[in-house]
């Protein structure tokens, strides 16, 4: 892993929470997989930009990037960890890249 540009994601085996890192004032949060009700990733637009939206039972996770069929295949499996602003690692065009994640109330 390049340490100037970090992996967006960090994944094991099994997973109680995912880890979410995000940039602005939402800070840190640990949401578990049992609340997890649905993951959606809508067809890639013409600017390349894709959003990718984690529904729970307390809270709407929006993550903006590029490649993110891969992390969505992840958190599918239960396999994600933690997800962070990074990737896109040179010469990797399969590698998911998060610009950016917001977490909201749902209500």
């Amino acid at each position: 892993m390049n340490t100037n540009n970090p992996s967006c994601y960090e994944t094991a085996e099994t997973n109680l929470f995912t880890r979410f890192e995000t940039s602005g004032p939402e800070g840190t949060y640990a949401l578990p997989y049992s609340a997890l009700m649905f993951v959606h990733l809508p067809p890639v637009p013409a600017r390349n930009l894709e959003v990718l939206t984690l529904g729970y039972v307390t809270h709407v996770v929006t993550i903006h990037g590029t490649q993110l069929s891969q992390l969505l295949l992840i958190v599918a499996k239960g396999r994600a960890e933690i997800i962070r602003i990074g990737g896109g690692q040179s010469g990797e065009t399969s590698t998911p890249t998060v610009r950016e994640i917001t977490i909201a109330d749902p209500n």
